[in-house]
């Protein structure tokens, strides 16, 4: 069984089962390219509106069927444009990806907020990116 600990201003816990395995998949730079070795099963759910764009949405589940996310790709450009994710406190959090540069020829989001059905959280915005 996978086995995660996270730490925040509310002290350190745990993350077991469905929860880790979640989140060792999703929690990469670009996890789809990591899906297949995980036995991650996408589906096409269809077009979807986020934000006045128009997107394909995909639901994906992990191999063992526990856990489920979902992520909607811009359909002009193919550019993760959200994902929406259970967190391991049964909250449904949405993540937004922004702001798209290319640095060494790959697109970035360098812009990411993170909200919850009563929550916004400080969004992340890169100024500068590089790659080593």
């Amino acid at each position: 069984m996978k086995k995660l600990i996270v730490t925040h201003a509310q002290g350190t816990h745990p993350i077991k089962g469905s929860q880790a395995q979640g989140m060792l998949v999703q929690n990469r730079i670009f996890p789809e390219l990591h899906f297949a070795e995980h036995g991650v099963k996408p589906t096409v759910v269809g077009p979807e509106q986020v934000d006045g764009r128009n997107t394909y949405k995909l639901s994906h589940t992990t191999a063992d069927g526990s856990y489920t996310w979902s992520t909607n790709y811009d359909a002009e450009t193919g550019l993760k444009v959200q994902q929406t994710r259970p967190t391991p406190a049964g909250i449904i959090e949405t993540l937004r990806f922004d702001d798209y540069r290319e640095i060494n020829g790959v697109k970035y989001a360098l812009k990411i907020s993170s909200k919850t059905h009563n929550y916004q959280f400080p969004n992340y915005h890169y100024e500068q990116a590089s790659t080593y």
